[in-house]
């Protein structure tokens, strides 16, 4: 199991291995600097996998995400912004099936590193 801190406690739900602890984006409260770039906020969705990053923003009170793979350079360009709304609705025709949309977004994990921005 991996972790992952919102505001001050460990609760990451994403297993990557047994004893594989993920990044601490947010530290005593505080965003940590090495999750934003010029691209704005991010987070690993795979911690064991740096290569792969989920960023978020948040547009007339809604949350948005976007993927960028290092290995895809593509992917940023060909993928624009998406709202938790149609994730939500992407996630249920997922159920079952090997990829499971809520764990490359997070919501709780995109709401914490908003609130908690400079």
């Amino acid at each position: 199991m991996a972790y992952r801190c919102i505001r001050d406690e460990l609760c990451y739900t994403h297993a990557v291995g047994p004893g594989v602890p993920g990044p601490l984006p947010i530290v005593n409260g505080k965003v940590n600097a090495e999750m934003k770039d010029d691209r704005g906020l991010y987070y690993y969705p795979n911690p064991a996998n740096k290569q792969v990053r989920t960023y978020v923003r948040r547009v007339e009170g809604a949350i948005w995400f976007r993927l960028w793979n290092a290995q895809d350079p593509d992917l940023w360009e060909a993928h624009g912004w998406i709202p938790w709304e149609a994730i939500q609705k992407a996630a249920a025709l997922y159920e079952g099936k090997t990829f499971d949309p809520r764990q490359a977004y997070d919501i709780e994990l995109a709401k914490a590193l908003l609130e908690d921005a400079p």
